[in-house]
């Protein structure tokens, strides 16, 4: 469920407007795809640098396949990626990983 605001968008009060939705979710052409941890580090770490965006564990991973895919799609072809989560939370276990030290 995500939550936005005060509004959670997991819920709602009309069961045609939920079964409209998971149809149009059915009817897209997704692909189940995975990054390795290595890519998800570096994908952390490019966002960090060109960005100054500190990325959750979880994007990173999304991250590292938009880079990997996205330079053998034709330029017009659009993708969307959701940048979610708190890198700062994580930026510990980064670190550790990373073989640095930073004390809280």
């Amino acid at each position: 469920m995500r939550v936005a605001g005060r509004r959670s968008f997991g819920q709602t009060t009309n069961p045609n407007a939920l079964q409209a939705l998971a149809q149009a979710l059915q009817a897209l052409p997704a692909k189940l795809t995975d990054a390795q941890a290595s890519q998800a580090l570096e994908a952390l770490r490019l966002c960090s640098r060109l960005e100054g965006i500190i990325a959750a564990l979880e994007p990173a991973h999304a991250l590292a396949k938009v880079i990997e895919l996205a330079p053998k799609r034709p330029k017009e072809h659009l993708m969307v990626m959701n940048m979610c989560g708190r890198g700062d939370r994580d930026i510990f276990a980064v670190a550790e990983h990373l073989g640095m030290a930073l004390e809280p």
